[in-house]
């Protein structure tokens, strides 16, 4: 089969000729349809990794053989891809923060093989039932960045109808998401970027307005008077800036770490505004069955920068490192 596999030698993905994998008696095997690229592919391209890897996190396709312990899926079933992967035994998956696993890992990368193949193989209980309304390419494009986003806003911050909230840094899947899921639930959001033309693009979405990073004739202040509710954002070096911009009481979650940054804060007024700054990281089994309950009553559709054949595979990589994309970059099989 074909596969996007690391190469710890030149430190680039390279399209190779795979066996297709054997599977246990737990798990299935998955013609992949489509898959979707993530920050995550490109923070594992780095020379500290010594050994090859099939990439892809995310992934939706056919269900075509299922171990002898299985079951609840058959040959032919559609479906989508969980990809966290956990032991089920340590204390927290016990008590269902599956995020937190001691022995927890990722689809893509050394420890499992990923979905930027045409076939994947997963424990059964990392399938779910593709939404019928959506293609393989858009369902793709849901788990990781979905799951992240749903745990970070409905988990973790709690977002309440009517509250501010700023999206600091609009444009990749986890943010969108971030967009859709506010607005629907009837907060007021807000975006920011460096690029204007996101921030049209995110208005027409259902934000109610945007401030240009880059520009210093705009005041994100100006947007919401007392500050945000909400704050939420990926990059390391916006934690001094949430803290400027968030309201009295207010909630900031980072749920990554983009950029090199070594962020400085300033723990004066993250106590005298006596702000929550919370860590928030993929989601659990629980929360990834929640959210595809969501998609399917909301009807919600991906917002899907590119779609490409998998051997055009640069292309996605070299848009997501230029950060070019507004959506998830899919690819199909």
């Amino acid at each position: 089969m074909r596969a996007i596999m690391y190469n710890p030698i030149s430190v680039e993905p390279e399209l190779r000729e795979v066996n297709v994998p054997s599977i246990g008696e737990h798990e299935v095997l998955i013609k992949v349809r489509a898959a979707a690229l993530n920050h995550r592919d490109l923070h594992i391209t780095n020379p500290n990794n010594k050994k090859e890897f099939i990439y892809g996190s995310d992934g939706a396709g056919e269900i075509i053989e299922v171990g002898k312990s299985v079951k609840n899926w058959t040959k032919g079933d559609q479906v989508i891809i969980n990809s966290q992967i956990s032991c089920m035994e340590c204390e927290y998956c016990l008590r269902g923060e599956h995020s937190l696993c001691d022995a927890g890992s990722v689809l893509g990368g050394v420890k499992w093989p990923g979905t930027f193949a045409d076939y994947v193989k997963v424990p059964s209980v990392n399938a779910a039932p593709k939404p019928i309304h959506l293609s393989y390419a858009e369902a793709a494009a849901l788990p990781l960045a979905l799951g992240t986003a749903w745990r970070a806003l409905i988990t973790k911050a709690k977002l309440k109808p009517g509250e501010s909230m700023l999206i600091q840094g609009i444009g990749g899947g986890v943010a969108l998401y971030c967009l859709q899921i506010a607005s629907a639930i009837g907060a007021k959001v807000f975006v920011s970027s460096g690029s204007d033309d996101k921030i049209r693009r995110a208005v027409i979405l259902g934000a109610l307005d945007g401030f240009n990073y880059k520009s210093a004739a705009q005041d994100p202040m100006s947007l919401s008077e007392k500050g945000y509710d909400v704050i939420v954002s990926s990059s390391a070096a916006s934690i001094e800036s949430s803290i400027r911009y968030a309201k009295k009481g207010g909630r900031i979650v980072q749920f990554s770490y983009l950029g090199n940054a070594i962020p400085q804060f300033d723990i004066d007024a993250v106590m005298g505004k006596q702000l929550q700054i919370i860590g928030s990281a993929m989601h659990t089994y629980s929360e990834f069955i929640e959210m595809l309950r969501y998609v399917e009553q909301s009807k919600l559709v991906p917002i899907i920068s590119r779609r490409l054949p998998l051997d055009h595979f640069h292309e996605g990589f070299k848009e997501m490192e230029n950060g070019n994309q507004f959506g998830k970059i899919v690819f199909e099989m």
